[in-house]
This record gives C-alpha cells, structure tokens and sequence, in this order.
C-alpha cells in the first residue's frame, strides 16, 4: 500500500479517539504479528536553559535533543515519555522557552508524554495544553490524581499515568489537610487511590519522585537538586509502593540506575551537568503483555564533553591537545601561581579551576596565622592572608578592589 508509513502507536491512537492525522492519509491497521511490543523512548532531567560554572550549555543540549530524535527514529519508537525536570529553572529564560518549543515541535512526530519535575513552571509548561495537537501531552500542575491516558496494542489496553513533582505537605494541603497524610508513601497512596490504577492491567507510571529501595544505594551526583534532609528520608519513599506499575519511569536521579527493580527505573540527565557524573544513555522501553518489560540503554554522545584532569599545571598543560573542544575542569596540586592563566591559555573551554594546596604547609609555624593576628586585623586583611595560605600568591589590584567593595557591603549591613 502506497503512502506514509504508520507506527502501530499511532494506528492504536487512530482507532481508540478517531484521530486521523493529515500527515497519515493512507493507514491501515496490520494483521496481528503474534509479537509486536509497544516501545517507549524515556528521558529526563533535560534542564533546558542550565549553565555550568558560567557557560551555557543550549547549544550543547539542542545537540543531545537532536541526537536523542535520532534514536526515536532509529528504535522506531512509538512514542516519548519525558519524567520531569525539562526546563532548569522556575525562571527559565525566553532563549530556553525557544529550545524547549523547538523540541516539543520536532518530537510531536511522535506522541509525547511530559511531566513537570521540580525545576519546572509547571503552569507555564501545560498552559497552552487545549492547543496542543492529539499526541502531545503536557501534564499541568497536581490536581490530586495522577493524569490518565489509554492506548492500545494486540494485547489490548495500556495505561500510562503522568504524575507531576508532588510533595507530601501539597498532597496534605489538598485533601483539606488530612493528617494522615504525614509521608510520602501516604501521599503517593492517596494520589493513587484517586487515580484508579488497576493493579490487573498493564501500567505505565511517568513520576519525578525520590524512589529508594532493594538495599542498593543510588548513584547520585553533585547536580541534583536533592539536600541530605530528603535522602534521610524526608521526601524518599519507597519502590515497594509502585508494584501496581509495569514499568516506572523516573526522573530527578542523573545517572541511570533502577531502585528496587529494574522495571523502576531513573534514565538520568542527557548531559553531564556536574564533575561527579559519568557517561549517559537513552532508555528504550518495550512492553509485551502484563509483566513482560525489556529494557535497552542506548549510549549518548555530546557534543562536547567534560573532563575532569588532576595534576600540577605543567602536567596538565602537557595533556592539553587532547581535550580538543570538550570542557575541562581541573584540579590542580603544588604550585598554583597564574595556574588559571596558563591554562585557559591553552584550553580553550576551560570550565572550571580548583585547587588542591597541601594542608600541612598551610599550618605550619611560619605561616600559620595566630589567634592575635586575628582579633587584631580587620577582615580586609585577614581574606588577604588566607588567600596567600591558600593560593600561594597575593591577590591582584583588581582583586584587591573587589575585596574592599565586598567587606564596605558586608560592614553596612552590620550596622
């Protein structure tokens, strides 16, 4: 049969709302192969519009959104599940609305399903929802129940549920302030209670939560947005609550890992967002009849990397022509004079400098500062000799300035 070929998500869509999409005149509906699965392409934590110690990174993120439509097209899936975190910011800039309108019109190719996470507008993400084209689904804020889409397949009806970035104290709030609602299990429960998941049929959960369990630790990095007061437990809850689920896709996490099973399931962030976090992948989903869920990681490569070197500067600097374009952050041991200068010099994305100064040359008799020196010097003077303890050089007239700027604002506002 001539014409635009149909992916089977769109031919189930076709038949279950009636929609028949210009761009797909001449469908028909394929006798039943005996194993044809519905496959999903899940991602997250895009944060659209980041910067990473002072540079931007859109051009490197609409380059990873390219490549991660490519591997849609690729794998053929039949459609896109976005957990959470798409823009960075609450803020967000126009330059990063542009972005994510540019990305939400390319991947509307295919049906898409977005959630807020906690980063997000969730009201400026889902404002123009009742304009947006049958396949695009935009998740708004909570409304006390998890948003419910039904497609369908040869083994009949899946359900996919989009659950924005809740907290116990909003679930709390909106139940009339029911105290029973004291944890995020409970809130979790009492969101799913209003949803009516049917524990017998095939699910699909889109959520952006903290998921723990199965005695692992989660791989976290310096990125996330996530105090040590939710990882002991205020904002966790646990895997166990999702077993009415398929398959969860999660969002918040950078790397990608699985909490408790490997069908709950955090993709991590397209791009390295911190010095802590290693290489990225796209999650391919495949889902056959109840209980039956494959899951593949597909390698993403940026367009510029980053690398994190250690080293005194000379050894650094004798590496150099191998970074080539990719961002660098360096951490640099014994002699730190002019280090940024003679680096940056040489490395032309040279993201960011530390310095790692022997602690014992910092204390010793000589250089120690006493506790006279202290009380007597005013802060102006004590930044500057802890700076030289710690950098090994004095601080530039430019420096100098900015210095005496910071203490004349910092002793107004004692006053």
């Amino acid at each position: 049969m001539g014409g635009t070929a149909v992916p089977p998500f769109y031919i189930s869509s076709i038949v279950r709302y009636n929609i028949v999409p210009d761009k797909y005149p001449d469908f028909h509906v394929p006798p039943s192969t005996g194993g044809f699965h519905l496959k999903f392409l899940h991602i997250s934590d895009l944060h659209i519009g980041k910067s990473l110690h002072g540079f931007s990174l859109l051009e490197d993120q609409k380059y990873i959104l390219e490549e991660i439509l490519g591997i849609a097209r690729e794998h053929g899936v039949d459609a896109i599940l976005v957990a959470g975190d798409v823009l960075d910011s609450t803020r967000a800039g126009e330059d990063a609305f542009s972005v994510y309108n540019w990305f939400m019109t390319q991947a509307s190719e295919f049906p898409i399903y977005v959630i807020p996470g906690n980063h997000d507008p969730a009201e400026k993400l889902g404002c123009c929802r009742s304009l947006m084209r049958d396949g695009v689904h935009v998740c708004g804020p909570y409304c006390g129940k998890a948003e419910k889409h039904t497609v369908e397949d040869e083994y009949g009806e899946l359900n996919i549920f989009l659950l924005p970035y809740i907290k116990t104290s909003s679930v709390r709030h909106f139940y009339g302030d029911d105290e029973s609602i004291s944890t995020p299990e409970a809130a979790f429960a009492k969101t799913m209670e209003a949803s009516e998941v049917d524990p017998s049929a095939r699910n699909i959960l889109v959520c952006h939560q903290f998921v723990v369990g199965g005695g692992i630790d989660l791989r976290r990095s310096d990125s996330e947005a996530c105090s040590i007061f939710s990882w002991g437990g205020a904002d966790c809850m646990s895997y166990g609550v999702l077993n009415d689920f398929d398959y969860v896709a999660l969002g918040h996490i950078h790397g990608p890992q699985s909490a408790g099973r490997p069908e709950v399931r955090y993709c991590g962030s397209p791009l390295k967002y911190s010095e802590s976090e290693g290489p990225k992948t796209a999650t391919i989903v495949e889902v056959g009849e109840k209980g039956h869920v494959d899951i593949e990681e597909v390698p993403l490569v940026p367009l510029r990397d980053l690398i994190c070197v250690r080293g005194t500067t000379d050894e650094i600097l004798a590496q150099s022509d191998s970074f080539g374009e990719n961002y660098v952050c360096a951490t640099v041991t014994g002699d730190t004079e002019n280090a940024r200068e003679k680096l940056s010099s040489r490395i032309p994305n040279l993201m960011h400098v530390d310095y790692n100064v022997d602690a014992g040359r910092l204390f010793d008799s000589e250089t120690a500062i006493s506790i006279e020196e202290i009380r007597s010097d005013d802060m102006e003077g004590l930044f500057s000799k802890f700076y030289m303890l710690m950098m090994n050089s004095e601080l530039t007239e430019s420096q100098t300035e900015i210095l005496k700027e910071a203490c004349r604002r910092v002793e107004e506002g004692m006053q």
